[in-house]
């Protein structure tokens, strides 16, 4: 791991030492563990708090930014932090005016519910303002959610009204016609939509309304209505439903609260120099997703300006080079995307190129590890700045989540952006970010401390021979508490009493390394594991995390039968490296298909599989014996995966038990 005393990240209470777990850990930038951040200002208690202070602060400076599809060369076109104040509130305003958030009552309270059904843009966040103005939750739709899991959504939320994209108008309509939305009464389309679409709505009592007439209703209701007749959130009231991956059965209703957000992104935000009145966020990632909620809130904190993608992830380049952004999130996935395409393009250069490149990034690297620090005046200027070009060239801080990143990937491209890359760990129970790594820490391969809003500790986990206790390094269950947890999930009291032990903590169901700095490592998984015929525990989720770092591997479903003494795998193989593969090999590169089932393509996955078993110390029973090719991707349409992008496990055992049976049955 290296030097873990570099950076200090955080530090045991005394006092607080439990039998089966470690002491309580908070951060050094926590002077008494008993207040931890909880908001930016005593004055702001809420999201709406937060941004009305922005508001008030930079009324005439850019906030939401949409590209101009009529003007030439599609640039951005800007609304003020005043100007979205007025829309907003003119739509709180006609949605409370028409009726089209009733109160109802569930498990023993009084909600209001509003739907937003589209990709990220400015509509989705002009309707989530409007509705924390009137105390609204925002019920967060993906916008890949299938008829099935939308289904679900507004049979448990019983719905009555949804803010949604044209292209998914129709959709929800049928879903009521089929009788499988029957509490579904309003639409409001943020795109135009044809007459025949609103007499369909009509025809099974749904009204269907222009986002833009709404706002202006809302505008004409002024002589009558104030925003003062709005109610006003509270700190503890509900902000959004957010619906985690479903990957054992149906979605969880994850009950954020405007407090949980508004802690996680205070503590995650200051004192970071990047985030002010000049930052500009790409928004691009799920707006449904914690990760991309997080950032919308430090956003309001900060009063930084949002730029929205154009909705297609083929265009995103194109869209960061107009904008020119200084933040760019991201997950380790399209990490490693952009990685392998730049690695793939120094290959195809001059010897003398790739010389100077190769020897860059070296010496970039040895600096970064030396003091970690992340420029060059040469080599950022002769041999890098085409490749920062790509982002929009103003990229000065990069954050990753959801999942790990391999290390050479992470520091590789850190030197190369010239920007420090945050790497973020948490869930949606603990309103994203629960630990973050110092922007210039030269040590890779931990996920940070514990941010201020949240204290952790370890559990021990006997059974999987984690414990406290570990020598040199404490190990074992990672549990959270503070006040950026979540409560609970809706209509859901089991799950909830799963979520939390005995004393309140939020137990995430992945295994740490406690490092003495305060930094932790996450190791394994103590949730999804099964055993084999040995009686040894696998964790199918921390090894297809490492798998999938493979060329060849697009995707990867880990399978282990309790009977058997070995685990199989089913795998995507990526197109782009079995091509590749072909032509190294004089085979036809059109007609991929064939090749997956050469016996040479499925050895020289799997040694490139066991390559990374190695080094990354896998046991023996890790290992994959037997693999099954495809090129059929999983989806969220084909049911495969969740929106979080996690593999439905229960699905896939289905879609591929033809298949399992028989790699079992193959001869050992």
């Amino acid at each position: 791991m290296g030097n873990q005393n570099t950076i200090q990240y955080a530090r045991l209470i005394e006092g607080t030492e439990k039998p089966g777990h470690t002491a309580e850990l908070v951060s050094v930038d926590v002077q008494d563990p008993t207040k931890l951040v909880e908001r930016p200002a005593d004055d702001v208690t809420t999201l709406l708090e937060a941004f009305k202070r922005s508001a008030k602060r930079a009324p005439d400076t850019n906030y939401l930014g949409t590209r101009d599809e009529k003007a030439e060369g599609r640039p951005y076109k800007w609304r003020t932090w005043s100007e979205i104040d007025e829309i907003t509130t003119s739509y709180a305003l006609a949605v409370k005016d028409l009726g089209m958030v009733p109160e109802i009552h569930e498990e023993n309270q009084t909600w209001k519910f509003m739907g937003i059904y589209a990709k990220n843009r400015e509509e989705w966040a002009i309707t989530n303002i409007s509705n924390f103005k009137n105390s609204v939750v925002t019920v967060a739709f993906y916008d890949t959610l299938g008829p099935q899991a939308v289904e679900f959504v507004l049979r448990q939320t019983t719905l009555t009204s949804v803010s949604s994209a044209g292209q998914y108008v129709a959709g929800l309509i049928k879903l009521k016609k089929d009788g499988k939305a029957n509490s579904l009464q309003n639409i409001v389309s943020f795109d135009e939509v044809s007459q025949d679409i609103i007499n369909q709505g009509e025809q099974v009592g749904i009204k269907v309304h222009k986002f833009w007439d709404v706002v202006e209703h809302g505008r004409n209701a002024k002589n009558r209505l104030s925003e003062d007749q709005l109610e006003k959130p509270k700190p503890e009231s509900v902000y959004m439903f957010s619906y985690t991956s479903g990957t054992t059965g149906d979605p969880k209703a994850v009950v954020s609260r405007h407090s949980n957000y508004l802690s996680a992104a205070t503590a995650a935000s200051e004192g970071v120099k990047e985030f002010n009145q000049d930052a500009i966020f790409i928004s691009y990632l799920p707006l449904a997703h914690s990760l991309e909620q997080a950032l919308f809130s430090v956003a309001l904190i900060q009063t930084c300006r949002i730029g929205y993608y154009s909705g297609d992830p083929l265009k995103l380049l194109d869209d960061m080079q107009t904008l020119k952004p200084t933040l760019f999130p991201s997950v380790p996935r399209l990490y490693s995307k952009i990685y392998d395409r730049i690695m793939a393009g120094v290959k195809e250069k001059s010897a003398a190129q790739q010389w100077i490149f190769n020897r860059a990034v070296q010496s970039k690297l040895h600096y970064l590890q030396q003091d970690g620090s992340l420029t060059h005046k040469f080599y950022d200027t002769v041999v890098f700045k085409k490749l920062r070009d790509l982002l929009g060239g103003n990229v000065n801080l990069m954050v990753t989540g959801s999942a790990p990143i391999a290390a050479e990937v992470l520091n590789t491209l850190k030197v190369i952006f010239c920007a420090p890359i945050r790497e973020g760990y948490g869930q949606t129970e603990t309103s994203a970010p629960a630990t973050l790594t110092h922007p210039y820490d030269p040590v890779s391969g931990h996920v940070g401390g514990p941010i201020p809003s949240v204290k952790i500790r370890l559990r021990d986990i006997p059974e999987m021979e984690y414990l406290s206790t570990d020598q040199p390094f404490p190990r074992g269950e990672v549990c959270f508490k503070g006040p950026s947890i979540f409560t609970g999930y809706f209509k859901a009291d089991d799950k909830t009493s799963e979520a939390f032990d005995a004393d309140g903590w939020l137990r995430s169901g992945d295994v740490g390394l406690l490092y003495p700095n305060g930094s932790i490592k996450i190791i394994d998984r103590a949730k999804n594991i099964f055993k084999l015929s040995q009686g040894e525990y696998i964790a199918p989720e921390k090894l297809e995390n490492v798998y999938i770092q493979s060329p060849f591997i697009a995707q990867i479903f880990v399978y282990g039968d309790s009977l058997q003494a070995y685990l199989v795998a089913i795998i995507v193989v990526e197109p782009s490296t079995l091509k590749k593969w072909a032509a190294e090999n004089s085979l036809d590169t059109e007609n991929l298909k064939q090749h997956l089932t050469n016996d040479a393509l499925t050895k020289a996955i799997l040694a490139d599989m066991n390559k990374l078993a190695v080094e990354n110390k896998f046991n023996s029973l890790e290992k994959i014996k037997f693999i099954h090719l495809t090129l059929e991707q999983m989806t969220q349409e084909n049911d495969l995966l969740t929106p979080t992008m996690k593999i439905k496990r229960n699905i896939a055992k289905k879609v591929y038990d033809k298949e399992i049976t028989e790699l079992y049955s193959r001869p050992l």
